[in-house]
């Protein structure tokens, strides 16, 4: 994980104190005088002997000079001590550090053919005139400090390679380096090093060389003689450098772009420097051809280590000797990162679940510094990210990463480019999609510990992973301490059982516990199938559907587990829970639901036991509803002759209301697929047997059937029939205080009224009166604002049918009367209906020739108009200004230019009502003969109202026999929109105000 933080500068002592130290020390190293009998001194790796205050001071120096770096090498040191002796000493962050190369060599296991790739490209370099360069990409703790340090240590050991070749390797985090000034004399300073460390006479020159330049830091030229001194140090060598440079990335993201072209001019024409760099994501300047990094690199990526490089590195960390199957969980905890599998090489000797477990709990607990410092040095949104990415472990699409933290897409997916160019996130692509994981998989467990702070947490994450890959005879040795009775013992079997509501690969392992604790479990386990689905429901809104795919795939989890005594009982649970909650489970998902209750259910149990079978028809019948709703009407009628069929062997009651749910749905399905005069004869038939009942229960199911009655009938054009069924409803259920039943006498006499549109069918309108009529006298006076909307549909029908008829003073009395029964009631329904009447009603008193009273009405209602929100608000507006030209038009009032200015300036010419409204009170004013010589120029002055409406202002202009140019097809047009002003003129109906 790229994570940079800002140094911390000790005092002025300290810093003097620490350079008495770092010159003990290389005094020690030079003149060689220690006492090996001294107790305070100790051999190193590489035979130097070394004093325990010296290594301390260094520590002390490295925190001062770099706290991160400095933690990194605390941390090493820490695990090393708790490693057995018998195993290596492995640098976790700085591989060769105070270890000789044939250690290095020794301890590289794994990325040998990475490693041939890049010694092929140097050692072809060789016989080139200019270099071929290199780049290791890979995120953090994939071995690339390792490789460069392996690289190095072979350059320094292969008899073929050593005479022409040294290596030159820049620390893992190049601070200082912000230049290529500085780029070269960090080269300078390294390359004066390796000399001296292999005992040439050039190292003494270009150390001094070095001191030189930097005190001439400010010298224009300095670059140029820096890059000189490393040429002539190369050629008293007769050697070519292999220069290796960590963190590329960072580099070009704050060097100036004309040192990027600088360093690439150098990398192409010089043939002694040849550059092997690493970075921790594929960054922009190698991909855009505009950049200088373009094309420059032979690239070479470290993935994963599979399970045999896995094994091997575990091996020659623990010497153990454990085979790719008994390694995998400890890939899979680490994602195949070596850095991750060598820590926790230091506390994994164990393969049982508990004792690894608890072994990682406290590798984390002792790490927990490390990775708190790697989050705070995130900025907070990037932290934010990284933390919900963290929580759900699992590759994730930005969506769901998105979801979890709470956070806008579009700035998920910035904070997650950010995070995978520092390598803190890694990104894998497909054609469909692309998932983020978190590359340090360890942040994930201290996370989840962190978060919920107990073991659990972990447990569960572990498990997750481990039941997708272990088989169950794995499975015995792995939770072998499972029956221990301990607490560690009793979490384990609980997170086992969440890891296998989880994922459908864990059920095989319950198989190797003991019937009892087996059938307990999966109980356990369905109730926690249950409760997910329960929290689904409990989080989605009033009027939202649960996530069908979700809920399906808990079906699904629930069919394939193993069948338990328990298991009819879990069933009848599972019903409840959907009848209970079937408003917000997609209709599907309840097919699937009640499918797997019946299915899961022995059929030898549903014969024998009647209180099983009664069960199974309830849940055919309530299945059969969800077929209706999906338009499976096929199954719907299967599911409800079933019923039937068993209805016969059942007790009473239930053996009728079993029977009249199965009549009911078997009536609907009737109706929808046009089968009416089989919904006539089931309705009859059922009415006839149960229709005179008393018992409450069957009440909703008689006024269902005289539901389906009515639109049966209706639609074989018998609309008497229907009417005298309406009639029936109303008298019977009419004044029920049960809703449901309210509620049915109204879907009735609506759904009449919206079938009766005809208004020149005089039968069809007779019949649609009388329910209109006998609809308003049932609930035109109820204080329910449900039912007051019941009577306000009622009413827009009766004021619909008037205005056909021409009738304006019974249209306009039927408004009148309705508003002032609704705004009495001071509802927000009442006041709203009253506003959004009061345009239609103002255009009757119009037509009755009252203009001012219309004009007093609109004037009233404006501000009721002006707060309704959204297109309907808007168009109620455009309506009244309408209805207000008209009235100012028609006493010929100056107010009419200005509500017409207003009505220009909101014209929007892609919006219909808008084109319509305008244009029919244009035609209106021309055939009043009202502002002719006025009302072109201003419709003329908008550019959109002009190119909207030409053929009208032609037409105008021509009326007022002006002289007007225009293409013939728009003259064409304006012939057609003079003919239709003449008319209306003709008829007295200069607005067309019953023409829509």
């Amino acid at each position: 994980m790229a994570i940079h933080l800002h140094r911390r500068g000790g005092g002025r002592d300290g810093g003097r104190r620490d350079r008495k130290v770092l010159q003990a020390g290389i005094r020690r190293k030079r003149t060689g005088r220690c006492d090996p009998e001294h107790p305070g001194t100790r051999r190193g790796s590489a035979g130097v002997l070394l004093s325990v205050p010296l290594a301390q001071g260094l520590l002390a120096h490295q925190v001062q000079r770099d706290p991160i770096t400095a933690y990194r090498l605390k941390w090493s040191r820490s695990t090393e001590m708790s490693q057995p002796t018998s195993a290596p000493t492995i640098r976790k962050f700085n591989p060769g550090a105070f270890q000789s190369d044939q250690e290095v060599k020794e301890q590289f296991v794994v990325r040998n053919r990475e490693l041939d790739t890049v010694l092929g490209v140097v050692k072809r370099n060789l016989a080139a005139e200019s270099c071929q360069h290199a780049l290791i990409v890979a995120p953090r703790g994939m071995g690339k400090t390792m490789l460069l340090a392996r690289m190095e240590a072979e350059l320094r050991l292969d008899s073929d390679l050593a005479p022409d070749l040294i290596p030159v390797r820049f620390m893992e985090e190049s601070y200082e380096v912000s230049d290529l000034t500085g780029f070269w004399l960090e080269v300078l300073f390294q390359l004066g090093r390796e000399c001296s460390r292999q005992g040439l006479d050039a190292g003494a020159e270009l150390e001094a060389a070095y001191a030189s330049f930097c005190a001439r830091w400010r010298d224009t030229h300095l670059r140029l003689e820096v890059l000189a001194a490393i040429e002539r140090g190369l050629a008293s060598i007769d050697r070519r450098m292999v220069l290796m440079v960590e963190n590329l990335q960072a580099l070009s993201e704050t060097w100036p772009s004309d040192d990027e072209w600088g360093l690439r001019r150098v990398l192409q024409t010089v043939p002694t420097i040849m550059l092997i760099g690493t970075a921790t994501t594929r960054f922009k300047s190698l991909e855009d051809a505009d950049r200088a990094f373009f094309d420059l690199f032979r690239l070479v990526e470290l993935g994963p280590l599979t399970a045999k490089e896995c094994a091997a590195l575990w091996n020659m960390a623990t010497r153990q000797n454990l085979v790719a199957r008994e390694i995998r969980p400890f890939e899979i905890l680490t994602g195949g990162s070596p850095r991750l599998l060598v820590l926790l090489a230091g506390v994994g000797h164990q393969l049982t679940l508990r004792q690894l477990l608890a072994d990682m709990v406290g590798l984390i607990d002792e790490h927990t510094e490390y990775f708190r410092q790697c989050l705070e040095s995130l900025p907070s949104s990037e932290r934010r990210v990284f933390l919900a990415l963290a929580d759900l472990w699992e590759p994730a699409l930005a969506s769901a990463i998105a979801d979890r933290a709470r956070m806008d897409i579009r700035t998920t997916s910035v904070m997650l480019r950010r995070l995978t160019d520092k390598g803190a996130v890694s990104a894998s692509a497909t054609r469909r999609s692309r998932r983020y994981t978190v590359t340090e998989r360890m942040f994930c467990f201290y996370y989840s510990l962190r978060r919920e702070r107990n073991q659990p947490a972990v447990i569960r994450r572990f498990i997750a992973f481990m039941v997708a890959f272990y088989d169950p005879s794995a499975a015995t040795k792995v939770f072998a301490d499972l029956d221990d009775g301990s607490d560690v013992g009793r979490v384990i079997r609980e997170q086992l059982l969440q890891a296998i509501v989880d994922q459908d690969a864990a059920y095989r392992w319950v198989e190797q516990w003991d019937d009892e604790f087996k059938t307990a479990s999966l109980h356990h386990l369905w109730a926690e199938v249950l409760s997910k689905m329960q929290c689904m429901v409990d989080q989605c809104g009033d009027e939202e559907f649960v996530d069908e795919n979700r809920l399906v795939d808990l079906v699904h989890r629930l069919r394939r587990m193993p069948r338990t005594e328990s298991r009819p009982l879990e069933c009848v649970q599972l019903s409840n829970f959907v009848t209970e909650n079937n408003r917000k489970i997609p209709p599907l998902a309840i097919v699937e639901l009640y499918q797997t209750c019946l299915e899961l259910v022995d059929t030898e149990l549903i014969v024998r036991d009647r209180g099983y079978k009664s069960w199974a028809a309830r849940t055919k019948v309530m299945k059969a509803e969800a077929h209706v709703s999906i338009k499976d009407y096929e199954s719907a009628l299967n599911c409800c002759n079933e019923v039937v069929e068993v209805c016969t062997g059942l007790p009473e009651p239930g053996r009728t209301y079993l029977y009249s749910g199965a009549v009911l749905v078997k009536q609907r399905v009737l109706v929808d697929t046009a089968n009416y005069e089989g919904a006539i004869s089931e309705s009859r038939d059922y009415l006839e047997d149960y229709g005179q009942s008393e018992d409450e229960e069957l009440g909703f199911f008689q006024a269902r059937a005289l539901l389906f009655l009515v639109q049966a009938e209706w639609q074989l054009g018998r609309q008497a029939c229907a009417g005298r069924a309406v009639r029936d409803l109303d008298r019977r259920f009419g004044n029920s205080q049960d809703r449901h039943l309210q509620l049915t006498v109204v879907q009735a006499m609506l759904w009449i009224l919206n079938h009766a549109s005809d208004y020149e069918d005089k039968a069809l309108v007779t019949v649609a009166e009388e329910v209109a009529d006998l609809a308003l006298a049932r609930f035109g006076g109820s204080q329910s604002e449900d039912l007051c909307k019941v009577a306000a549909s009622v009413v827009a029908w009766k004021f619909g049918r008037h205005v056909n008829e021409r009738d304006f003073g019974s249209a306009e009395l039927c408004l009148r009367l309705g508003m002032e029964r609704w705004v009495s009631t001071a509802t927000d329904f009442g006041l709203e209906w009253a506003a959004t009447r009061s345009v239609p009603r103002a255009e009757c008193l119009m037509q009755l020739g009252d203009c001012e009273a219309a004009e007093a009405l609109v004037h009233e209602w404006l501000p009721g108009i002006a707060e309704i929100e959204g297109d309907r608000g808007k168009f109620l507006w455009w309506w009244a200004e309408c209805v207000l030209f008209q009235c100012y038009t028609s006493r010929e009032s100056m107010e009419a230019i200005d509500v017409l200015g207003s009505m220009v300036e909101e014209f929007e010419p892609d919006v219909e009502y808008c084109v319509q409204g305008i244009t029919k009170v244009l035609m209106g004013a021309g055939a009043l003969g009202k502002f002719l010589d006025r009302i072109p120029s201003i419709l003329e002055a908008s550019p959109k109202v002009r190119a909207s409406l030409l053929p009208v202002i032609v037409a105008l202009r021509l009326l007022n026999r002006e002289q007007a140019s225009a293409p013939p097809e728009v003259l064409e047009v304006a012939s057609d929109v003079l003919d239709t002003i003449n008319a209306r003129r003709a008829e007295g109906n200069p607005f067309g105000l019953d023409q829509g």
